[in-house]
């Protein structure tokens, strides 16, 4: 199923985790949208085509809008996340600023 040996070992730990509960489900999805903001941002460091970053651009705000429900439905199922991939300036900034609409 993958060729990446990292990838394939996230992807069982992350489905496993998920498998446990609604509150343990919504956690992995804010942890692969956590993953997607980091390496969206990574990716656009090393880009100059405009086309690209315009697409990476808007590739990140749907995952920025994806944590933030993430983070209600944690929120309202009484858990928390902290996030591992980016900061929590970062992720803080995020979750309290609100859903963005249109392109970047």
């Amino acid at each position: 199923m993958f060729t990446d040996q990292h990838l394939a070992d996230l992807y069982t730990q992350l489905t496993t985790a998920g498998e446990k509960s609604l509150l343990d489900a919504v956690i992995v999805g804010a942890t692969i949208e956590d993953l997607d903001i980091k390496d969206l941002m990574e990716l656009s460091e090393d880009v100059d085509a405009e086309d690209i970053l315009m697409v990476y651009r808007n590739l990140t705000k749907g995952s920025r809008n994806h944590m933030r429900a993430f983070h209600a439905q944690i929120q309202r199922n009484s858990g928390s996340y902290t996030p591992q991939f980016i900061s929590q300036d970062l992720f803080d900034s995020i979750v309290s600023s609100p859903r963005e609409r249109g392109r970047v």
